[in-house]
């Protein structure tokens, strides 16, 4: 085998691993993804929210119990935050799950526990029910009256469920600013990297035969 050839799948195989997957998003400074659909949970009467976003393309649903809409600001310490209007659960298990009408790109949302008992992880699932991507946020993190922004921004779209889960199955916790969708992604430098790469290869066979 050349080096021409060994160079050449590099290349590719570089090209094709940055545009399978991306990190995970997550920050405690505020949102870092823009457009899509955006859910801020306001407005809406406390109480049930499996099926009030469904038009948008979102339906929510809980480990146990329900999915609600909490308009309480002492409940979670969030309004300072995010206004009043949240995602909460609070029936044990804790647990929230999201399940998108059509697959997405990106979806991110913003994750308060004022009164922590554990860890979350945060999991991103395919139509096939494939664990695409996890997020954790500790416990040690959450300390301090912390909240964050967590989520998952990758190069294609297939995010069709995400789900939240803490280690300690009482441990309430509010979701809110919702942003989800399904774009374009631009090219991935590695992508443009084997192209130039390819492109060089091909000009010096050619110089080669001349």
């Amino acid at each position: 085998m050349s080096i021409k050839t060994v160079s050449i799948g590099l290349l590719v195989s570089l090209g094709l691993s940055a545009a399978a997957f991306a990190a995970p998003v997550k920050s405690g400074a505020g949102p870092s993804l823009t457009g899509g659909t955006f859910i801020d949970f306001e407005g809406q009467a406390q109480g049930d929210a499996t099926s009030l976003y469904t038009g948008v393309g979102v339906t929510f649903s809980a480990l146990a119990g329900l999915p609600v809409i909490d308009n309480d600001p002492f409940s979670f310490g969030y309004a300072a935050n995010s206004g009043v209007g949240v995602l909460s659960i609070n029936t044990a298990p804790a647990g929230i799950t999201m399940t998108f009408a059509a697959a997405q790109s990106f979806v991110e949302f913003f994750l308060s526990d004022t009164a922590p008992l554990g860890d979350y992880t945060v999991s991103a699932f395919d139509s096939s029910d494939t664990l695409l991507e996890s997020v954790g946020l500790s416990l040690a993190e959450l300390s301090g009256d912390s909240s964050f922004w967590l989520g998952f921004d990758r190069a294609s779209a297939d995010i069709v469920r995400i789900s939240i889960v803490p280690t300690s199955s009482i441990d309430a916790f509010a979701v809110d600013d919702l942003r989800f969708g399904a774009s374009a992604v631009p090219i991935p430098a590695s992508w443009a990297l084997a192209g130039l790469g390819l492109a060089v290869l091909g000009v010096q066979r050619r110089r080669s035969r001349g």
